[in-house]
């Protein structure tokens, strides 16, 4: 019965929240759904539901910028076609990017958006895939929500690892 109960829940969604480990497996099952989908749509659900997942975890965070981000850049450079896609690997980007919360702040251990801010730097020409979205057409992406999910995640990158970005740059 339990068995069912864990695999009803990954199906309808209401991945497990909380725990220690749950994050980490949710993450990497999402993960894996994203990309091994075959349909569009499973996909899109499945980062729609990452995104949900990383939007209140500290430790999802932690466990997307371990495991995830080289998906999340693969999905972006890979699905410029597909713009609902491009949408939420880069919202979910900005999540995992984006500055501490107040409790993220005065929690100890490690920061979630430095650590994964630091890794998304170092990967080759991801900056430059960022900037690129913000070109005119026919090289840019003349979609408003990816142009501000771009400018977001690049701000964020800013303000949490500058110098990092300006090496990169």
């Amino acid at each position: 019965m339990k068995g069912f109960k864990t695999f009803a829940k990954g199906i309808g969604g209401a991945v497990l929240r909380s725990g220690d480990g749950s994050a980490e497996s949710a993450v990497e099952v999402l993960l894996q759904r994203v990309g091994d989908g075959v349909l569009a749509e499973d996909r899109q659900e499945a980062l729609a539901d990452l995104r949900d997942l990383i939007s209140n975890n500290t430790q999802a965070r932690l466990a997307v910028g371990a495991h995830g981000l080289p998906m999340l850049c693969t999905v972006v450079k890979e699905e410029r076609q597909d713009i609902e896609m491009l949408r939420g690997a880069l919202e979910c980007l900005t999540i995992v990017i984006g500055p501490p919360s107040q409790a993220e702040s005065a929690g100890k251990g490690p920061h979630p958006a430095a650590v994964n801010a630091e890794m998304f730097s170092r990967g080759k020409d991801n900056i430059g895939m960022l900037l690129g979205f913000l070109e005119d057409e026919p090289a840019g992406i003349s979609d408003f929500y990816v142009r501000y999910h771009t400018i977001q995640l690049l701000t964020s990158l800013a303000a949490v690892s500058s110098l990092r970005i300006q090496e990169v740059c």
